[in-house]
């Protein structure tokens, strides 16, 4: 069971047929409005099943030139390339492409990841 609270949404990579789904978001920032509402969904994660969430800084991150952002496409596409890696692996491939991009410049946002992977 899952709530965004304004975050993006997050990354599910489903083993079984190989696809990939963006999840929908279930509300606003927390603690933005004073009275907000916040939906669930359920997520069945099954063997070889992947989430991946992460904060607007990774997205946001600007490349070597200044002229384009990596994106939700980018890293949803690093995401699904490496989605089999073991967590530890994904995170570190998918930070180290995100620097990559920005010429190791300095970050003007967090960068935060969790991947989970169900055995």
């Amino acid at each position: 069971m899952y709530a965004s609270g304004g975050h993006p949404p997050g990354f599910y990579f489903r083993q079984a047929g190989a696809t990939l789904t963006l999840l929908e978001k279930t509300g606003s920032l927390v603690g933005f409005f004073e009275k907000s509402e916040f939906g669930e969904t359920v997520l069945t994660m099954e063997s070889g099943d992947c989430l991946l969430l992460y904060t607007d800084g990774i997205t946001e991150t600007c490349s070597a030139c200044g002229d384009d952002l990596y994106g939700e496409e980018r890293l949803l596409q690093q995401f699904g390339m490496n989605a089999n890696l073991p967590s530890k692996d994904l995170l570190h491939t998918l930070v180290g492409t995100m620097y990559e991009f920005s010429g190791f410049g300095m970050q003007m946002d967090d960068v935060t990841m969790i991947c989970i992977k169900k055995r």
